[in-house]
This record gives C-alpha cells, structure tokens and sequence, in this order.
C-alpha cells in the first residue's frame, strides 16, 4: 500500500529562491548613477595636475654660477634683471662627452609653457652651434651690445645665437617662447662677474 504524496501546508512552505540583487532600479537610476561617476571622475581629472602648468621649483642662478666661475675658471652668464613672470628654474653644468662637451646652462621658466635657457661653452665654433641651434636662419638682431642670429628651430623652438663671444664663451640663448621674448633673455645675459660687483 502506497502512501500519498505529502502536500505544502501553511506550516511547512516550499523554500523560495533568494531575490537577486542588483539591477532592480529603472531606467532613470541607472541613468543618475552613470551621471554621479562622471562628474566624480571629472573632479578627479581636475584635480591632477597638467605638465604643462607644473611650476618648476626657482633656484639661486647667481649663486650657482658665482660656484661654477670659482671651479671652471669660466666667467658664466645668467639674465640678470630679467623681471616678471621669468624664474630662474635650473641652473648647472652640463657634464660632456665625446660628442657633446660640457656646458652651462641657466634656464628660465615665464607664464605657462614658456621656457628659455642661456648656453655656454669655451671654444665650442660653428659645431657647437650647428648642434645646440639646428634650423634655419631668419635674420639678426641686436641685444645687449652684441648681434645675434635668429635660427627657427624644430617645433616652437627657437634661437639666438651670439655672434662674438661673452666673456670668452660661446653663448646661445634658446627655447620655447617669441622672438620678443628670446630678445629679452638676450639682453640681460650679462658675465657673473659683472652681476656680482
């Protein structure tokens, strides 16, 4: 004799299925949801900082290039008097190679992007000219008592170079920046020894 099957009662229901989570909201949910992690993410962007914007720290030009002249025996420039909003944001010898020998370098940071660097080095001629200024030649102009050739470089870039030597080095000043701008620097590149009297 069988028995029959047993039947769900009210005391013993059938177990059901736990509810899924997720994905129970509208249309209009998702849609703020998707809004709320673009706006955190566009927070987030603005936050970061641009490389282009990044302020180089300022250091002493003068004081590193009175060092330099005492070990290198090179009466090395810096723009002196340059004024508002340039910086002085580097300023070393570059050590050399075989191809590239040493060389000073004072460079100046302006508004935003605009950067420009005075460079020097003893007995460097046509070579090192052709290497620290290649582009083409657009003319002369005269700054601080000298003459200096225009070269339109690569890019934005761009390049004085002086025609005679300043205090016995061979000078260029270059970088990003207008012509306007590349005169200025040109200008107040004067020898330490003559900002330090």
């Amino acid at each position: 004799m069988s028995t029959p099957p047993e039947t769900a009662t009210n005391d013993n229901p059938t177990p059901q299925p736990p509810k899924r989570r997720g994905m129970q909201g509208n249309a209009k949910s998702m849609v703020l949801s998707m809004i709320a992690c673009i706006a955190g993410c566009l927070v987030l962007l603005a936050l970061i900082p641009r490389q282009g914007a990044t302020k180089l720290a300022t250091v002493d030009a003068a004081g590193v290039a009175g060092q330099v002249s005492q070990s290198k025996k090179w009466d090395v420039a810096v723009a002196d008097g340059l004024g508002s909003p340039w910086r002085p944001v580097h300023a070393a010898m570059i050590p050399g190679d075989k191809e590239n020998p040493e060389r000073w370098r004072a460079g100046y940071q302006g508004a935003g992007e605009d950067y420009l660097s005075i460079q020097q080095r003893k007995n460097g001629g046509a070579a090192w000219f052709a290497k620290v200024a290649k582009g083409t030649n657009s003319g002369e102009l005269k700054a601080g008592g000298a003459t200096w050739r225009k070269v339109e470089m690569d890019g934005d870039q761009k390049a004085l170079v002086r025609t005679t030597p300043l205090a016995g080095l061979d000078t260029v000043v270059t970088g990003k920046g207008t012509w306007n701008q590349l005169e200025q620097v040109a200008k107040s590149a004067k020898p330490i020894s003559a900002v330090t009297k």
